[in-house]
């Protein structure tokens, strides 16, 4: 439990550094927050769970490195828990992110980004009231350059007060 917590404070506190465009502190943390990820999907290969917050950080981790092969390995990971568990949401948030991903480095953006895309319309069809979809929707239609779109879905949250901070620079 403790080294999946501590996993889970990495790989966020890389989201922050990331956030703030200081990449170097966001590649260190998410560096250690992948060795950790990585030896506890290792030991506990049952464990589902263990598998997607390792397919997060390799997509994150991949996405900041410009490094391709991890954000496909990422990529594997979250296809393959979703082909048991189609319905497990958390897990099709991180294939989404992955395709982001892959959308922002990959050689494939328009496929990549259109299955984010995809993916986040029908969450956001089955969880409207939910302001994390939204966003992987608006940032879908970013990279395809639909960025009318991508206001349309973000400036009502804005408005609520309820678009999340690491959204708030993609409205813009």
């Amino acid at each position: 439990a403790f080294r999946r917590s501590y996993g889970g404070s990495l790989a966020k506190l890389a989201a922050a550094y990331a956030a703030k465009g200081a990449t170097v502190g966001a590649l260190d943390a998410d560096k250690q927050a992948l060795a950790i990820r990585s030896k506890l999907a290792a030991d506990s290969p049952a464990q589902g769970d263990f598998k997607n917050e390792l397919a997060a950080t390799e997509s994150e981790y991949g996405r900041l490195a410009g490094d391709a092969k991890l954000v496909a390995s990422g990529l594997g990971r979250a296809r393959a828990l979703i082909a048991n568990d189609p319905n497990a949401i958390e897990w099709k948030e991180t294939l989404v992110q992955g395709l982001l991903a892959e959308g922002a480095i990959g050689a494939d953006r328009a496929t990549a980004l259109d299955e984010a895309r995809a993916t986040a319309e029908a969450a956001l069809a089955h969880s409207p009231e939910n302001v994390f979809w939204p966003g992987y929707l608006a940032e879908a239609y970013v990279g395809l350059g639909q960025l009318e779109k991508a206001r349309e879905l973000l400036a009502p949250l804005a408005r609520a007060g309820r678009l999340p901070a690491t959204r708030q620079a993609l409205l813009k």
